[in-house]
């Protein structure tokens, strides 16, 4: 599992379990409260709504600022491709699970499960990155700007036509609005306010004439009046009214709501988005019934139900009202007058949310194709210029051992199949991190260094310096062709803890450490022999002088296969002695002689593919 897929994992988990115990914290039926601290408000938002408009709004406004119109259209389609492709998906099944959802769980849980995708926004952060998408949907040509021209176009029509109709409702509902003198009810709205424990109500309880039904209207509370229609209301009536008001209010509801609408506008193509914002307003209303008459006992209900048939009105815009709709009157009726008795659903809000963190990022598209040649090899200009070259490269997995080109030919081989590459822009956010073959190249160009990673079916180009964090992913229609790129290569390979190769020889003394690189004597790959390159040598002359130390500690990068050879011989080349590594103490402790001496270790290294020896050496001189 990689470190990316390890953070999601964990984070997803530990959010989930806090959103479980939101809800479980809440869940009180014996009380009859949603909370029993006394220093806080009695109805809570679910979850803030606001979250994920914010975040993009912010993310689209700081790249206009920093990168420019293009890019930031680029980059917003990416990410909200991603996010709402997923909440779309995440909609259509939570409409078909909702009717089993409704008869197990609480209202209050139901209610919360169309909110939990406003948390989604983590999910672009670079530790939530998905390993991998695992399907990919190519929009070939220039097809996928008109495409976004379409939907941008929709996603307005409907923000402005939802807004501008709240707007428009809002001013009927108010134009001839007034306070109410009517002692009564300001007792009975005073008793309401001080049982939900709201400190400075900055909402307004208002009378009006133009209404049928009582509702709140208003996205913030400063915002929000309460508005009752010219009739008369008894105290238990009024008291049942305006705590459902309070109720929607506390949770803010109404802001849920314009979240809901926003996740419309964003898939206003899904004819079953539209269907998922009805169903959300049910839950939203259950919840609330469900929470007003915790605490009430059957003639409260049924009083509660009679004021539900007689309130028959009209509500638009981000409004939270009494009446219900002719299909979803029953179904709270019923509820109202049996409830069910269900579990808190914290568990399963809990997975949910888990759930919908794991699974989003593997649906994603590749858009706007162009050839490797105008990608990797244009300059500032938008020539595509001939100077870029291969300076060094780096195969993966790294602990298998390193790999270079063979000559300038293949070097100038490999640049033109990647100018042959049609490469598209990938969407999402992806770590790329659990690919079976990768090849990283280092590059110099006239606009400075970068990096191409080869992965199998994608290509991520990496500036270095000041630009290091504007990397780009590509999606390869056909995929690398790996046959081709590996008959380039001259691979090596010796499993080790790190990636440094050949092995290394390590020494390590209370008063300095050394470390040594060796000379190759044999190495072969499946059995078979390997002609000598020039890395096969690349041992450096090591002479201590005087060493305080009269022993060493031994130790090599990778593990050793058998018993590894220590061949003492005086500065004439006289043999002093010969130890295996199993006579030395500890089998790693090297007890240095009294007199100058070479010393020459022999050590042999294997894996599964490899095998390689060594010889390394270093002198000790007394004077």
């Amino acid at each position: 599992m990689s470190s990316h897929m390890f953070a999601r994992l964990i984070f997803s988990g530990l959010l989930g379990l806090t959103l479980a115990y939101a809800v479980f914290s809440r869940f009180d039926r014996e009380v009859g409260s949603e909370s029993l601290d006394e220093r806080r408000e009695k109805y809570a938002p679910f979850l803030p709504s606001i979250l994920l408009p914010l975040f993009l709004l912010v993310l689209w406004v700081a790249l206009l600022i920093t990168r420019g119109t293009g890019e930031s259209a680029r980059f917003m389609l990416s990410m909200c491709f991603g996010i709402f492709a997923h909440i779309s998906i995440y909609y259509i099944v939570l409409i078909l699970l909702l009717p089993l959802l409704r008869r197990i769980i609480s209202a209050r849980a139901c209610a919360m499960l169309w909110i939990i995708p406003n948390y989604l926004y983590i999910t672009q952060q670079e530790f939530m990155a998905t390993p991998h998408p695992l399907l990919i949907i190519p929009v070939r040509g220039r097809l996928i700007w008109v495409l976004f021209g379409l939907w941008l176009a929709g996603f307005v029509v409907v923000m402005v036509w939802k807004i501008s109709e709240h707007f428009i409702f809002r001013s009927k509902v108010l134009k001839n609005a007034h306070v109410s003198d009517d002692a009564a009810i300001s007792e009975v709205w005073q008793k309401v306010i001080a049982d939900s424990r709201i400190k400075k109500p900055r909402f307004r309880l208002l009378i009006s004439p133009d209404v049928d039904v009582p509702l709140s209207i208003g996205l913030t509370r400063r915002s929000t009046r309460v508005i009752l229609p010219q009739r008369s209301y008894s105290s238990e009536e009024l008291e049942l009214i305006l705590r459902h008001e309070i109720v929607h209010i506390g949770r803010a509801d109404s802001s849920s709501k314009f979240f809901l609408l926003f996740c419309t506008a964003m898939c206003w193509f899904n004819p079953l988005m539209w269907l998922a914002m009805k169903k959300s307003t049910e839950d939203l209303e259950l919840s609330c019934d469900e929470t007003v008459l915790l605490d009430a006992d059957e003639d409260k209900r049924k009083l509660y139900a009679t004021l539900l048939l007689s309130s028959a009105g009209d509500s638009r815009g981000f409004t939270s009202c009494l009446s219900a709709s002719a299909k979803t009157m029953r179904h709270r009726l019923k509820s109202i007058i049996r409830p069910p008795v269900p579990r808190s659903g914290a568990l399963i809000v809990g997975a949910v949310f888990f759930l919908l963190c794991m699974t989003s990022g593997y649906v994603t598209m590749a858009y706007d194709e162009k050839s490797g040649a105008e990608i990797i090899y244009k300059n500032a200009d938008g020539v595509i210029d001939p100077t870029y070259e291969i300076t060094d490269l780096n195969s993966y997995p790294a602990h298998n051992g390193f790999t270079y080109l063979r000559s300038l030919q293949d070097i100038d081989a490999l640049q033109n199949y990647l100018a042959s590459l049609k490469l598209s822009t990938l969407a999402g956010n992806y770590s790329l991190s659990e690919y079976d073959n990768t090849l990283f190249l280092f590059c110099k160009g006239p606009d400075g260094d970068f990096g191409i990673q080869l992965m199998d079916n994608t290509v991520r180009i990496i500036p270095f310096g000041k630009n290091s964090s504007e990397s780009r992913t590509y999606y390869v229609y056909d995929g690398i062709d790996w046959e081709y790129v590996d008959s380039l290569l001259s691979k090596h390979w010796i499993s080790s803890p790190d990636i440094s190769f050949p092995p290394t020889f390590n020494m390590d003394g209370v008063h300095g450490s050394y470390s040594l690189l060796g000379d190759v004597k044999s190495y072969a790959i499946s059995g078979m022999p390997q002609v000598e390159e020039p890395w096969w040598q690349q041992a450096s002359p090591c002479t201590i002088i005087a060493p305080e130390d009269e022993s060493f500690v031994l130790s090599f990068s990778h593990i050793v296969r058998d018993n590894y050879s220590v061949e003492v011989r005086d500065m004439q080349g006289k043999l002093i002695r010969i130890l295996s590594s199993s006579e030395l103490k500890g089998g790693n402790i090297l007890p240095l002689e009294k007199v100058s001496a070479t010393y020459i270790i022999r050590a042999a290294f294997e894996d599964e593919r490899a095998s390689i020896e060594m010889e390394y050496s270093f002198g000790v001189y007394y004077r």
